[in-house]
Parts: structure tokens; C-alpha cells; sequence
């Protein structure tokens, strides 16, 4: 074999070295990502997370906290104590995880990211967020409802809120509260007669079901999250009030989609989160400050990823959201 012979070999041999250190280092990595619940906005929250995960070549431990305070912190305390190079986390409280997540960060030194939260004041465990404003969110729709109440109710709606501020309450307050000064700017005379909680779909479907009993003269409710909504249009149809009772939501999905496309012309409008963009970022920004890739400048920023309004009115926002959900899969 001559010299220049050898020396190819050689460099080949390096190249492949080099090559199987690189996968053998992103083998290495390991990050716990961990949901609120099983709805469809945390399923597509899950995805982005995955894709994120594959696109650079890390390990994903997944796992659902089902909004529990003990559960989370079980989640936390059992990963840290696995060594997980790190944890992206939609946190069961925008208040109290906070405390547990500090903890683990100083007790571990592990780089936790956020999702659906901004940011924390006062702590600085986390080295970024990626969420949508949840007062823009109740906003969206509001703007949509407004309009809707004063061309079809002359302005004087009888209102009911399906909340979930006993699981999350800043985001379902933001919402609530974005939604409502939407709508009052424009129709001061409108009621809100009832508020119930609910965040997944068979708590809609009970808690909006006894509003509809308790409260005959109701003609509109705004749903504050996925499920929430879900589960109040199918307890509109349930109580036979299709045409008399009209839900505006938040949260878009398959099921969304659909109900804004039926002839039941129950669900009006949603303002639809990019769910699978925030987990994709979610775990992008923390596998970059793992890699040492997040530039000085975006550490402890929150990504801002804006809503998009769905609207049975606006057929192409639905067919646009549609295709980005495709695309998604």
C-alpha cells in the first residue's frame, strides 16, 4: 500500500471516528419531557416535543403529570435522581411548580425549559419558555363573539364560562378576562350567569350539561381550553339546543375542525394555540443550551407564539389551521 493509500485509509478511518463520537454523544443526551394531561392540545404539545427530540438526536423519557402538584414533583425528584441531562416541563401550576422546579435545579444542576408558561419572576431555573399569551387567546375569540352577540342577540347575550382556575388558574383567568373585555367593549348590556370548571372533555360535558339545566335562558358559552370545549358543544347537542345555544372556545384540534365545519352550527369560533411549535421549541431551546448552541442573548427568554382565530364565518382560517396540523403529523 503506498503512502497516499494509506494516508486515504487513514483519514477515512478518522472521518468515521469523528462520526460515531458525534452519535454516540447525542445517544448520551437524555431529557425528560413531561404534559399536563391527555387532551389533544398536550398530544400535539408531545409531538413538537418528539420532533424536536429526533431532529437532534436525543433521548426522550415522556410523561403526564395529570396537573398534579405530588405527581409532579414525583416526576421531577425521579428523573433528576436518573441523571436526565435535562427536563422540559408544562408545569402543573404557574405558582407552585416553581418552588419544586428551583429546588431541583439547585439540588441537581439540571436545565429545565418550560412550556406554556412565560418566564418566572424571582427564580431563575429556567433557561427558556415557549408560550402564547393567554389573554391574546381569550381575545381572539371574544373579538369573533362580540360581533356574533350584537348581530344575533342585539347585544344583551346571557353568557356562561366553562373555566378550569381550579387546575390552572393565571392562563384560565387571562383567558376568561381577555375574552370578556372583547366582548363588553362592544355589548355592555351582555350577563354572565354561571362559570363552572372543567378541562377535559367529560368534565365539559357534565359541567356544561348542568348549566344548560340550570340556566334554560342561556344562549352563549365561552370554553377556556380544549377540552372544556369540546365537551360543551357535544353538551349543547346533548340538551338539544343546537340554534339556540353557541360556544366560542379556545384550542383547535381534529375535533375542533370538525364542529366548526358541522351544520349543527353549534361551535362559532376558537382561537387555536400552535401547539406542536411550542413543544418543538420547548425542547429545541433546551437541547441548544445543552449543546451550547443558545446564544447569551436568548437564555431566560420567552418564546412568543401567537394564536390563530378559527372562525365558521372564515372558512380558509380553518383549512389553513388544518393543513398546518397535517403537517405536523
Amino acid at each position: 500500500m503506498n503512502k497516499y493509500r494509506l494516508l486515504s485509509v487513514l483519514l477515512s478511518l478518522a472521518l468515521c471516528i469523528c462520526a460515531f463520537a458525534a452519535v454516540s454523544a447525542d445517544d448520551q443526551l437524555t431529557i425528560a419531557a413531561i404534559n399536563l394531561q391527555e387532551d389533544q392540545f398536550s398530544s400535539w404539545c408531545a409531538l413538537g416535543y418528539q420532533a424536536a427530540a429526533d431532529a437532534y438526536g436525543v433521548k426522550e423519557l415522556h410523561a403526564i403529570s395529570n396537573g398534579d402538584m405530588g405527581r409532579e414533583n414525583e416526576l421531577v425528584n425521579t428523573y433528576a435522581t436518573q441523571n436526565v441531562d435535562g427536563i422540559a416541563i408544562m408545569p402543573a401550576s404557574e405558582t407552585a411548580s416553581h418552588q419544586t422546579l428551583q429546588r431541583i435545579k439547585d439540588q441537581y444542576n439540571i436545565p429545565i425549559s418550560l412550556l406554556n408558561v412565560e418566564m418566572p419572576e424571582g427564580f431563575d431555573y429556567a433557561v427558556g419558555s415557549a408560550t402564547t399569551s393567554h389573554d391574546a387567546l381569550g381575545r381572539g375569540s371574544g373579538e369573533v363573539a362580540a360581533q356574533f352577540i350584537k348581530e344575533k342577540f342585539d347585544g344583551k347575550a346571557k353568557i356562561g364560562i366553562i373555566t378550569f382556575k381550579s387546575q390552572y388558574a393565571e392562563p384560565a383567568t387571562e383567558r376568561m378576562e381577555g375574552f370578556l373585555d372583547e366582548v363588553r367593549a362592544v355589548n355592555p348590556d351582555i350577563e354572565v350567569v354561571a362559570e363552572a370548571e372543567a378541562w377535559v372533555q367529560d368534565m365539559g360535558i357534565q359541567a356544561a350539561g348542568d348549566m344548560i339545566t340550570a340556566h334554560p335562558d342561556l344562549n352563549v358559552i365561552f370554553a377556556c381550553n380544549d377540552g372544556g370545549t369540546v365537551g360543551t358543544v357535544m353538551a349543547v347537542k346533548n340538551a338539544g339546543k343546537a340554534g339556540q345555544i353557541f360556544v366560542f372556545g379556545i384550542d383547535g384540534g381534529e375535533q375542533q375542525i370538525e364542529m366548526l365545519r358541522s351544520e349543527d352550527n353549534i361551535l362559532q369560533a376558537v382561537t387555536a394555540q400552535d401547539a406542536f411549535q411550542m413543544g418543538y421549541d420547548t425542547m429545541e431551546t433546551l437541547i441548544k443550551y445543552l449543546k451550547g448552541e443558545l446564544a447569551e442573548d436568548e437564555i431566560g427568554q420567552t418564546i412568543w407564539i401567537p394564536g390563530k382565530v378559527l372562525s365558521r364565518t372564515d372558512p380558509a382560517s380553518i383549512d389553513e389551521y388544518e393543513e398546518l396540523l397535517l403537517s405536523s403529523k
